[in-house]
């Protein structure tokens, strides 16, 4: 992975900045972190500066200032530009692939929750007017080729009533809305590729975005 890369005016530069004051191979950034870079000043003819102070070599912020000569650069641009850059040099995402097999579990325990739940009032509903028919039926129905007919018709009518009643359309409305939210967050962490086509376990066994070949380990 790249984490090296110079500014300057030249079209030779890993971020050009067309400006008159600016050397034509200005500095030399370093990437730390997503909150640190380290500039150096690669002997430029108005020198760098950060917050007003002359400096050879600094690490700094996105909320410092810098100026390259008279001329302010964005300090937040030039992060995210350095961030750009090193995602599409990198390969190796095993650390965003463990966050998203967490984030395809959760969703999967989330989507088998919500359909368990929806299960158990058909079957409570089932279990109370097959009991309730067969009871009444054997109590008071004496003659067993009748009594028996209405039991099975019972049995018969329970499971039909469960049948209708897991026809949940909001069932349906949950999955979606899970789908929905998970499909904003499952993507290849370096292109943006939406995997929602697939389960985890296909990306696990292939370890590799077909897209733009970002790596992974299981």
């Amino acid at each position: 992975m790249k984490t090296q890369y110079t500014l300057g005016r030249s079209p030779e530069n890993d971020i050009v900045v067309d400006e008159p004051v600016v050397g034509r191979k200005h500095l030399s950034v370093i990437f730390k972190s997503e909150s640190e870079l380290i500039i150096e000043d690669l002997d430029s003819n108005n020198y760098t500066y950060v917050n007003d102070l002359r400096i050879r070599k600094k690490s700094i912020a996105p909320d410092d200032k810098i100026s390259l000569g008279p001329y302010v650069i964005d300090t937040r641009y030039l992060f995210s530009e350095i961030g750009k850059k090193v995602k599409e040099s990198r390969t190796d995402f095993n650390d965003e692939f463990k966050q998203l097999k967490k984030v395809y579990e959760d969703y999967e325990k989330k989507v088998n929750d919500s359909r368990s739940r929806s299960q158990i009032l058909p079957m409570t509903i089932r279990t109370l007017i097959t009991l309730f028919v067969m009871g009444a039926a054997f109590f008071i129905i004496s003659d067993p080729q009748i009594r028996y007919p209405v039991m099975t018709a019972a049995g018969l009518l329970g499971g039909i009533i469960s049948i209708v009643l897991q026809r949940d359309s909001k069932l349906k409305d949950r999955i979606d809305i899970l789908t929905a939210e998970l499909e904003m967050v499952y993507k290849c962490p370096k292109c943006g590729k939406s995997l929602i086509s697939r389960r985890w376990q296909h990306w696990a066994a292939k370890k590799e975005c077909e897209n733009c070949g970002a790596r992974w380990v299981n």
